[in-house]
């Protein structure tokens, strides 16, 4: 089941060192080394071959759901070809690609690269499901129409996905750094289109805390039949993940997102991306080392929610 847009890949550079037969797991795993529009510091081409690295240094029993990862693996397919200096050619193949992927009915893990990449993948989804939404976690609103003379990149890309009529809700969380631009058209825009983009700034989430937060977020997917998450990195504080790139300060812990993830996270969610790592500003691998440990903690607790047959790791334990 190899696409032509896809570089191959060995086990030994899998994600947690080893790849399970696509008809074993219900997990893929596609990495999409995008970076052409990075802005501050370039670098994310090389997150899913770092992440992929550091991810066979974990234990693979889940902290959040006491259950052995290895026994339900991942189909490591490799990366997305994309095309060097066309970036909406790059696009058109992450769409054609995640398209043909999600026919065989997994959930796709996808290890960016630049957060561009999730218009690509959203165009695949919103093709596949109905009632489709996108929850985003992001230090940025990602909202502005054009940035440094173009409509396709980082800081544009919440704007060119909203622009999808075919999704019901898009839902940015823990958003901290806004332009006037973007706060001036989520304002006009809700006031025409009646709520579809919300937004869940990070002086919300201090006040309220996390747990109600993580509250109303599950209320207002309750339309939704199907989910894709986007997990830009630079979400998270930069103490705990300074490998990205564009830190912005004052974000969250990395237990605040698992534990908004624990209450959302249902067999409805079908993608998950994690973008904006960038190894060549990531001390220690700190932020390689996190994002491999969330798609393990993810993994995990969809498979929970999804009833799928698992090894506990111990009761005694967990």
């Amino acid at each position: 089941m190899k696409s032509i847009f896809l570089a191959s890949i060995s086990d030994s550079y899998s994600f947690l060192g080893f790849s399970k037969d696509p008809s074993e797991t219900p997990f893929f795993i596609v990495g999409i080394p995008l970076d052409e529009t990075s802005s501050y510091r370039p670098g994310t081409r090389w997150a899913p071959q770092s992440i992929r690295k550091i991810s066979k240094s974990l234990e693979l029993c889940t902290l959040m759901t006491g259950i052995d990862i290895e026994s339900i693996g991942f189909a490591d397919l490799g990366d997305i070809v994309v095309k060097p200096g066309d970036i909406v050619g790059s696009l058109e193949v992450i769409h054609k690609t995640i398209r043909e992927y999600l026919s065989y009915d997994r959930t796709i893990f996808v290890l960016g690269g630049e957060h561009t990449i999730t218009l690509g993948v959203v165009d695949a989804f919103i093709e596949f499901f109905e009632n489709p939404c996108l929850v985003v976690f992001d230090a940025h609103a990602d909202l502005r129409n054009e940035y440094l003379g173009t409509k396709y990149c980082h800081a544009t890309v919440m704007r060119r996905v909203i622009e999808k009529t075919q999704l019901k809700k898009v839902i940015t969380v823990g958003a901290r750094a806004l332009s006037t631009e973007e706060a001036s058209f989520y304002k006009e825009y809700n006031n025409l289109k009646n709520n579809r983009l919300s937004i869940l700034r990070l002086s919300m989430l201090n006040r309220h805390k996390i747990y109600h937060t993580a509250n109303l977020l599950q209320e207002a997917l309750a339309p939704c039949k199907s989910i894709y998450i986007s997990i830009d990195l630079d979400f998270i504080d930069p103490a705990y993940a300074p490998g990205v790139q564009t830190p912005e300060p004052l974000g969250l812990l990395p237990s605040d997102l698992l534990d908004i993830l624990n209450k959302i996270i249902d067999k409805r969610v079908r993608i998950v991306d994690l973008v904006e790592v960038t190894p060549l500003y990531d001390y220690s691998e700190l932020t390689s080392a996190l994002a491999a440990k969330l798609v393990v903690e993810i993994a995990g607790l969809i498979a929970i929610r999804k009833d799928i047959r698992v090894q506990k790791c111990g009761d005694d334990v967990w």
